[in-house]
């Protein structure tokens, strides 16, 4: 009843995947070196301080520049390069979904030069986009466009949640590690006064716990959102099932849920790939299974008698 599955398989659409997929990888290294300065380079500092008292006030010094190279010039650039991620997703989506793009809301999009240009970066590790096929469950081409477009969307958001819920528990575990490390720094270093070991092994440490307690939050505050928009999807699917909305309404309503899908796209904190693939495969199957329930709700609901659907 949709062309979904034929339409995301095209080799222009293919492309927009591949170039946000590099987009979000690209971003995910300026995460990466913002975490090795305030994590293992900070953890370095805090030794050696501990160790050798002359270099206190250098290593203190040196943790307040991180401080501020990370907050003036790789979060920067990571939001510019996750907003371009976005709007190339949001073209994709878009394009297979059937919606209209409103270049009100994101802007310009990136030119046909940087699509390519990032496409081709990441055909460097998988030329044939094996990974990015079928990027929506094929089963929803047996639905109106409309009502897939709802199941396209709801698997985005059930996704995303679970992605960002359990990379949280993640970095708590790893805050929770890094207390015990320090307590286990001042019991070792029996000399040390609480005064020096806060001055000396501490404060270098400092960012690492700023920066995985500022994380933590922003997982689970996208969560938290994700939740939301969730309870929106759902309520969105029950008015489609009930046709309490006409086409053109319910058409409305999936582009503002989509509007949300986007400002969340632009605006969520990364999750490292590695992460990512860990828990891909489970997601994977759970995101299928919840599309081949909410085509076999629908097609089973067209299936009764009229009085019943009213």
């Amino acid at each position: 009843m949709n062309e979904i599955p034929k339409y995301q398989n095209q080799p222009k659409q293919l492309m927009f995947l591949a170039a946000q997929r590099a987009l979000y990888s690209k971003a995910k290294t300026i995460l990466a070196i913002q975490l090795i300065l305030v994590v293992p380079f900070a953890g370095t500092l805090s030794m050696m301080a501990a160790f050798s008292p002359s270099m206190q006030n250098s290593t203190t010094l040196l943790c307040f520049l991180i401080v501020i190279l990370d907050i003036t010039i790789l979060d920067s650039w990571q939001k510019r390069l996750l907003k371009q991620a976005a709007k190339i997703q949001e073209a994709f989506d878009c394009n297979v979904l059937g919606l209209e793009l409103e270049e009100a809301k994101i802007g310009k999009l990136p030119d046909s030069k940087t699509v390519e240009a990032y496409a081709e970066k990441y055909r460097q590790t998988d030329p044939g986009y094996s990974k990015l096929t079928d990027w929506y469950r094929v089963t929803v081409e047996q639905v109106p466009l409309n009502i897939a477009c709802i199941i396209c969307q709801r698997i985005n958001i059930g996704w995303d949640k679970s992605l960002h819920r359990r990379y949280a528990r993640i970095i708590l575990y790893c805050i929770t590690i890094m207390a015990i490390f320090l307590t286990s720094v001042y019991y070792i270093a029996n000399n040390m006064t609480l005064r020096g070991f806060i001055y000396t092994v501490v404060a270098p440490l400092f960012p690492a716990f700023i920066r995985g307690i500022l994380e933590f939050k922003k997982q689970i505050a996208c969560s938290d959102n994700l939740d939301s928009m969730e309870k929106q999807g759902r309520e969105l699917w029950e008015k489609a099932c009930s046709k309490a909305f006409a086409k053109t309404q319910l058409e409305e309503k999936s582009r503002a849920l989509q509007n949300e899908i986007y400002d969340h796209r632009r605006s969520a904190p990364l999750v490292f790939d590695c992460i990512y693939r860990h828990f891909h495969k489970r997601s994977q199957n759970e995101v299928n299974r919840f599309a081949d329930t909410l085509v076999n709700q629908y097609l089973e609901f067209l299936r009764q008698p009229a009085q019943t659907q009213r």
